[in-house]
């Protein structure tokens, strides 16, 4: 498994967050809450547990490219990230890099690219990011919990659902 920063000391743990989502729809949007955890080996750290190691500790570099997943849609319909909720924890990581102004924080949650058909089922791709690196402060920024908030566009709801799927739907 590769490691970030790859410099780290070897005694800290590999952190990698675990995402599990669920979603709600009412009133012409989706809501999306996200709950990540962070494990190394079979043991998970809290937030505090992580704020207390800092630096002392590795991160799995996938872990900062975020997760994407796939958010079904009424056919025809685009969706529109309005609102990302929940508190960002900034841990502070001074002195493995070095703050290295100018460079631009990633969103926590973008929806990426336009809505597309996948196996008879109308979707759109949304990343998150419950960990990102702000290299102007030397921090790592950590979102346990989220709440997206996706407005849907364009046509109401179709009044004959996508035909089920064996191979895919239960």
């Amino acid at each position: 498994m590769s490691v970030w920063p790859a410099q780290a000391q070897d005694d800290g743990p590999v952190i990698t967050p675990r995402t599990f989502a669920s979603a709600n729809y009412a009133d012409n949007r989706i809501q999306i809450d996200v709950r990540t955890q962070f494990w190394s080996d079979s043991r998970e750290y809290s937030v505090e547990e992580l704020a207390a190691l800092a630096p002392n500790f590795t991160i799995a570099n996938r872990a900062l490219l975020g997760y994407t997943m796939l958010v079904a849609l009424p056919p025809g319909m685009q969706a529109e990230l309005t609102d990302v909720e929940g508190e960002i924890i900034a841990l502070d990581m001074t002195g493995l890099f070095g703050a290295q102004g100018g460079k631009q924080i990633e969103p926590p949650a973008e929806v990426v690219g336009e809505p597309f058909w996948l196996r008879d089922q109308w979707v759109v791709q949304v990343r998150v990011r419950p960990m990102r690196w702000d290299a102007a402060k030397d921090e790592l920024l950590v979102m346990p919990n989220a709440r997206l908030s996706l407005n849907l566009l364009g046509t109401q709801w179709a009044s004959d659902p996508a035909r089920p799927d064996p191979y895919w739907e239960p």
